[in-house]
């Protein structure tokens, strides 16, 4: 086994014995979770052997140097030109070996031309739109995107027609390029990968407000996904009727990898700190009081 094979091997016995998460593994292997997931099916089922047959994913293109992913945006664009260019000389060829003379088709070539433009607008369009997309590089394969609809995924493949993306519930979208180019479209992985996690809490007034602050920061920066710049930083938001109101900031290092599962991780922990330091998370109350008791007895 090679070395490459030796690492993977140790990742997926790591996720079998549940001491590391399938996301993590996922992108530490540079595939998608779904991948992963067949791979411990393969390595339940032939051992070892059903790992090393598996070929290593590519990892998101801002990972390499900008000299390589220049060169990966120049190659792209120039098989897309290729293409195009072969496709038109092979339609040449093809009416001259039938023996169809050009100019005979000049009466009806104006019908033709209007009848193809309105049968090829869609195509013309997202291959111009995939053009532009490589020109700008304004996303590339693994970055995580989101759409205007509310799609949320990672960059798997930029097409001449298509860009696919995946979900993290492992579907894979075959999005027009038009769409990237029309339509609002966030990338959250244009820069850099950070991502910043919000979580809005309530403390009651009988607690200690300056300790419960100091215990939501200290939970944020435990977390091992927290970012050591910027800083978590928390705020009182409001005093409502039945609690004090806070409002955490904290920014991980790498958004590819979701947010949910650190937010939760960081709830649980202030709910533990929080327990431990006797301060308590109201829940609303209300006072009835009843004038004339006697009446409505």
């Amino acid at each position: 086994m090679s070395a490459e094979e030796i690492d993977r091997l140790k990742l997926i016995e790591l996720v079998c014995e549940k001491r590391l998460k399938v996301s993590q593994a996922a992108n530490l292997m540079g595939i998608s979770p779904r991948q992963v997931h067949r791979i411990i099916k393969r390595y339940k089922d032939k051992g070892p052997e059903g790992i090393t047959s598996q070929k290593r994913g590519r990892p998101s293109n801002r990972a390499y140097p900008l000299e390589f992913r220049t060169l990966v945006h120049t190659r792209n664009l120039i098989q897309t030109g290729l293409k195009l260019i072969i496709f038109i000389i092979a339609a040449i060829v093809c009416l001259n070996v039938l023996g169809i003379d050009m100019t005979s088709l000049t009466l009806f070539s104006g019908a033709i031309g209007i009848g193809l433009g309105f049968g090829l607008q869609k195509i013309t369009s997202n291959f111009i739109s995939g053009l532009i997309l490589l020109l700008e590089k304004s996303m590339e394969e693994g970055d995580l995107v989101e759409l205007a609809v509310g799609e949320m995924g990672i960059v798997r493949k930029m097409g001449a027609r298509y860009t696919l993306i995946e979900t993290f519930d492992s579907k894979e979208i075959m999005i027009p390029n038009e769409d990237f180019i029309t339509n609002r479209v966030i990338n959250w992985t244009f820069t850099n990968k950070q991502g910043r996690v919000e979580i809005l809490l309530g403390v009651s007034y009988d607690s200690d407000i300056e300790k419960a602050k100091q215990l939501i920061i200290e939970a944020a920066k435990a977390h091992p996904r927290s970012s050591k710049h910027p800083v978590p930083q928390c705020y009182i938001t409001q005093f409502a009727d039945s609690s004090v109101n806070f409002l955490l900031y904290f920014w991980v290092d790498d958004v590819t990898l979701g947010r949910l599962e650190a937010k939760s991780d960081v709830y649980l922990s202030i709910w533990k700190s929080f327990k431990a330091n006797g301060i308590t998370i109201p829940f609303p109350q209300n006072d009835i009081y009843i004038k004339n008791w006697k009446d409505a007895q």
